[in-house]
């Protein structure tokens, strides 16, 4: 099981845009099960994933040893994370 932590804020577009991407990526990944983990971002589970990982804006998300933040991501790049991860 790939998990995928997503660090989020609320009436945040770029974060629901991410999400999206993100929905998107795992069912290209048709045989890889992922799950989201979603935490919004002033939260001390969230805090304690940005600090570990570095993640200094949003919307920010690990998959395996990738970390992605802000606008950093494609479609493409989540696919390649997730069977990276599997």
């Amino acid at each position: 099981m790939v998990r995928i932590s997503f660090i989020y804020a609320d009436q945040c577009e770029h974060c629901q845009e991410a999400l999206s991407t993100i929905e998107r990526a795992i069912l290209r990944c048709k045989n890889i099960a992922c799950e989201i983990a979603k935490f919004k971002y002033d939260t001390k589970a969230a805090l304690a994933i940005a600090m570990a990982q570095g993640i200094d804006d949003l919307p920010g998300f690990v998959i395996g040893k990738e970390v992605f933040v802000g606008e950093d991501y494609t479609e493409e790049r989540i696919v390649k994370a997730i069977e990276k991860a599997k």
